[in-house]
C-alpha cells in the first residue's frame, strides 16, 4: 500500500514538472527557423490589416448606397455584398493562419 502511494506521488510530481511552461523559443532550437516563422507571421499580420481595411471600406460603401438607394443601386449593392463576403472569408483564413503560426512558435 505504501509503495503505491509513493509511486502515485512520484508520478504526480513528474507530471507536474513536465507541464511547467517554458519560454516559446525553447521549443525551436534553430534561431533561423524561429526568425522565418516570425517573418511569415508579420507578413500575415500586414495582410490581415489590409483585409480589415478593405472590408471596412466595402462596408462603408454598402452603407452609403443603402442610405440613398431607390432601386437604382441594388445590383451594385449585391456586387459589393459578394465582395464583402469574400473579404470576410479571406480575413478568417488569414486569422487562422496566424493562429497556426503562433502554435508552431510555442
Amino acid at each position: 500500500m505504501l509503495n503505491r502511494a509513493i509511486i502515485a506521488m512520484t508520478a504526480a510530481l513528474v507530471a507536474a514538472l513536465s507541464l511547467q511552461a517554458l519560454p516559446a523559443t525553447a521549443y525551436i532550437s534553430d534561431s533561423n527557423t524561429f526568425a522565418k516563422l516570425q517573418g511569415a507571421r508579420q507578413n500575415l499580420v500586414v495582410k490581415e490589416s489590409d483585409l480589415k481595411r478593405d472590408y471596412d471600406g466595402l462596408a462603408r460603401q454598402i452603407d452609403a448606397l443603402k442610405r440613398v438607394d431607390d432601386g437604382r443601386f441594388s445590383s451594385r449593392i449585391n456586387d459589393l455584398m459578394r465582395d464583402l463576403n469574400s473579404k470576410s472569408y479571406d480575413l478568417r483564413d488569414v486569422q487562422l493562419d496566424i493562429r497556426d503560426l503562433d502554435v508552431q512558435m510555442i
